[in-house]
This record gives structure tokens, C-alpha cells and sequence, in this order.
């Protein structure tokens, strides 16, 4: 009878430490990029409420920025607009911006909702 030889090919430790090695610099190049781009995108955001009163923010109502007419954000590479929704009859004051890429306004990059409260201390 013929035997049947199993031939099983393994890797060596010198070249899953090579494969390891090339995952570890692509994920340090790519990954910071993509935290960065989220944390700048928060940061927009955030910053389109800073300052505002309750009032101010009802009175302004929603808006987007920049207008449609001017060119958009440009923030790592990426073009964007932010568009800011006031929800009037809430209270605390609910207010809902989201950061879209330029030319889809159908689905946000991301969505940050404030509840605005005037505070006064005494």
C-alpha cells in the first residue's frame, strides 16, 4: 500500500515577527488618522454652542455653516459642512448639530446632541 505523506507547511518565528511587524507600522501610519479626523469632527461640533444662551440659540435657529453659497471646511483633506437643528419646544433646550462631508447630507460623519440650560449663580 501507498502511505499518504501529510506535508504541513508552518510559519517560521522570523516570519510571523516580519508579518507582525508590517501590521504594526500600517496601523501606526492609518489609525491616528482616522482618531484624529473623529476628534476633529467632534470638536467642530462642540464649538458651534459655545457661549449661547438659551435665547440666543432660539433666536438664531437652525443654520448651516458655512453657507451653501461659500466653500465648505476643509479639515484633513476632507471637505465638510455642519448643520445645526434648534428643537424649540424642548427643555432643557435640545440642540442637535451634525458634520456631513460635502455632497452628502443624507448620512452625518457624526452627530452630537447638546441639552442647553442657562445656569445663574447667586
Amino acid at each position: 500500500m501507498l502511505e499518504e505523506k501529510k506535508i504541513f507547511r508552518s510559519f517560521t518565528l522570523l516570519e510571523l515577527l516580519i508579518v507582525i511587524s508590517i501590521i504594526a507600522i500600517l496601523a501606526a501610519v492609518i489609525i491616528p488618522n482616522f482618531i484624529g479626523f473623529d476628534v476633529e469632527a467632534k470638536l467642530v461640533a462642540t464649538k458651534t454652542n459655545l457661549n449661547t444662551t438659551k435665547a440666543q440659540l432660539r433666536e438664531l435657529g437652525d443654520s448651516k455653516y458655512p453657507p451653501l453659497k461659500e466653500q465648505p471646511l476643509v479639515m484633513n483633506k476632507a471637505k465638510l459642512r455642519i448643520k445645526r437643528e434648534i428643537i424649540k419646544e424642548s427643555d432643557p433646550l435640545e440642540v442637535r448639530v451634525e458634520v456631513f462631508y460635502e455632497g452628502q447630507t443624507d448620512k452625518p460623519i457624526i452627530t452630537l446632541v447638546t441639552l442647553i440650560e442657562d445656569m445663574t449663580w447667586k
